[in-house]
Order: structure tokens, then C-alpha cells, then sequence
């Protein structure tokens, strides 16, 4: 059974916006070439774009936190939610959702001290790193709050959901910077054009190492969470597990394309040497000026889509009983119907 459907959109638009928060700073510190190797008024920009978006989604991810902090109370207190406002304080002081959301806020407030920080040195890299940190330790009060926390902040189950969930943001946040503000203004006439090449590699790297944290911890997580091919067949856990793994499977092809295909694309476009990847398809290249960053940004709006889905599914499967333990107690009242 599916949990209130305002509460899931409220999780899943705090997680886009966390998304958003931690491509921005992981563009700050990987996707765009350091200050030292070139400089250029479009880097600039980018820079300061990239420091925007990442205030404005802290900014976002907080709002949209105080409403499902509201929802939940409505829901745990069973109350209109015109009056549930009333129950805040309990939740937050009294259950352990109330705590996690408390130390999720005060990382989030370290986090938007930093970004004004950084607002001073957009260049300095440490200011950025301990944004990113801040934001990974919110990564990991969100993982506590839910069934993978149970066992405690530091038990394996919830360190592996943590790095799974930060793979997924490191990913998906990457690829909206990079189609919302990178490409865009680092393709522009009077821009390098190695800048966008240099920029789409790192990405293309930074995506790998995003994936393989993804892949490794959300398999050891649905190993723990799910535990027999049945359950994962006959719960809604698996169900909503095996579409999420199907979405996210389509995400992998689009970034195996942009890897093997794209990026060396854009290292032609701008007469750079191509990357020494395995698979290379030089033979699909083709000719002209512009395509290879317009078709690289068409790939990136629909990984982008498939994020969209796959945030909606991780919101879905956050609300929802583990299939081990939903199964264990559907074998309970198998067994003992009188209970």
C-alpha cells in the first residue's frame, strides 16, 4: 500500500533540490577545468551560475523540507493539517523522524554558511569541498531517518543506502548543472571550445565513479531490504524496486552513450585529442561544426527525465516497508491469522 501521495511529492522535490545542491558544488570542484589551466569570462559566469544554483537549492531543499515535516506530523498525529502545525514540537523533540529531521536542518544551515563563504572566493576549492561534505552528512541524516537507519547512524545498511542515495545525487545533480547552466554558456560563440570538452570529460568521469557507488552499495542495500526473489516479485517494495532498477538501467545506456560516443565528440569539436577509452565509436563520428554539444545536451535533457523518475521512485520506496520484513510479516499472518 502506497503512503499519502503529498508526501511522497514533498520527498521527491527535496531531493531534486538536493540533487541540484550537490551537482552544483561537485561542478565547482570537478566538472569545470581548474582556474589554473584556463581562465575565461564564460567560466566566470558559469562559476557564479553554478554558486546561484546552489544556494537557491538549499534554499529550495529547506522549504520543501518544513512541508513534509508538516505532512508527517499531520499523518503521525492523525489531524487536519490546518491544525497539525499545533504537533510540530512533539514530532521533532519526541520521535526519531523529529531527530534526524533536526540534525538534517542544522548540516543544512552549516551548508548554507559555507555558500556564503563561497560567495566571496568562488575559486576557493576548500570552502566548496566543505559544502560538499555538509551535504553528504545530509545524505546520511536522510538515510537514518528511514527503515535503513534503524540499526543505527553507523550500522552497514545504512551506510550503504547513505552511499548509495549519494551516488544517485552526485549522478543525477551532476547532469542538471551541466544541462541547466555548463554547456549551455561554455558553448557559446566567443567561449573556448575546450572548455565545454574539457568539462563534458569530467563529467563523463565523475558519472562513472557516481554509477559504480550507485551499483556496488544498491545492490549490497537490496540484498538486505528485499531478500528473496519472491519478495521482490510479490511486495510493492520489489515492484517499485524492479522499475526504479529499470529507469535507472536506461539512465546507464544514455551515459554509456555519452561516454563513448559523445564526449569524444566534443573532443573533436573542439581539436583536442580524444579520450583513451576502450569501445571508442570514432566510426559514428561525423562531420559539422555544432552538432556534437546540441546533441550532447538533447541526451543530457533525457537522462535528466529519467532522474525525475527515478527521485519519484526513491520517494515511493522510502515510505514503503522493506520487502524482507513485509514478507516476514505476511508469513506471520499466514501462520498465526488469529493475531
Amino acid at each position: 500500500m502506497l503512503e499519502d501521495p503529498a508526501i511522497v511529492a514533498a520527498i521527491a522535490v527535496g531531493l531534486m533540490f538536493l540533487a541540484a545542491a550537490t551537482g552544483a558544488a561537485a561542478a565547482l570542484l570537478w566538472i569545470l577545468p581548474p582556474e589554473q589551466k584556463i581562465e575565461h569570462v564564460a567560466l566566470i559566469e558559469t562559476r557564479a551560475a553554478l554558486s546561484r544554483l546552489l544556494g537557491f537549492s538549499l534554499l529550495s531543499f529547506f522549504a520543501a523540507g518544513l512541508v513534509e515535516l508538516l505532512l508527517r506530523t499531520a499523518a503521525m498525529s492523525d489531524l487536519p493539517l490546518n491544525q497539525a502545525y499545533a504537533e510540530v514540537g512533539t514530532v521533532l523533540l519526541k520521535t526519531h523522524y523529529g531527530h534526524m529531521w533536526l540534525g538534517r536542518y542544522v548540516l543544512l544551515l552549516l551548508a548554507g554558511l559555507v555558500w556564503l563563504l563561497s560567495r566571496r572566493s568562488l575559486t576557493h576549492r576548500g570552502v566548496i569541498a566543505l559544502a560538499f561534505a555538509a551535504l553528504a552528512a545530509v545524505t546520511l541524516a536522510l538515510s537514518t531517518a528511514g527503515h535503513s537507519g534503524d540499526d543505527g547512524v553507523m550500522a552497514a545498511s545504512n551506510l550503504a543506502n547513505s552511499l548509495h542515495m549519494l551516488g544517485g545525487l552526485l549522478w543525477g545533480g551532476s547532469i542538471l548543472a551541466t544541462m541547466l547552466l555548463i554547456l549551455p554558456r561554455l558553448t557559446r560563440e566567443d567561449a573556448p571550445r575546450e572548455l565545454a570538452a574539457l568539462s563534458s570529460a569530467r563529467l563523463s568521469a565523475l558519472a562513472a565513479v557516481s554509477l559504480a557507488m550507485v551499483m556496488v552499495a544498491g545492490c549490497y542495500n537490496a540484498w538486505l531490504q528485499v531478500g528473496s526473489w519472491h519478495a521482490l516479485r510479490d511486495t510493492t517494495y520489489g515492484q517499485v524496486l524492479l522499475v526504479k532498477l529499470l529507469v535507472v538501467a536506461l539512465m546507464a545506456a544514455l551515459g554509456a552513450l555519452n561516454r563513448y560516443y559523445y564526449v569524444p565528440a566534443m573532443q573533436h569539436y573542439a581539436d583536442l585529442a580524444e579520450p583513451k577509452a576502450q569501445f571508442v565509436l570514432k566510426r559514428f563520428l561525423r562531420g559539422g561544426d555544432r552538432w556534437p554539444p546540441k546533441a550532447f545536451l538533447v541526451s543530457l535533457r533525457l537522462e535528466a527525465g529519467l532522474l525525475v523518475a527515478v527521485l519519484l521512485l526513491a520517494a515511493l520506496l522510502s515510505q514503503q516497508v522493506p520487502a524482507v520484513h513485509a514478507e516476514h510479516e505476511g508469513m506471520q499472518g499466514h501462520h498465526h491469522p488469529e493475531g
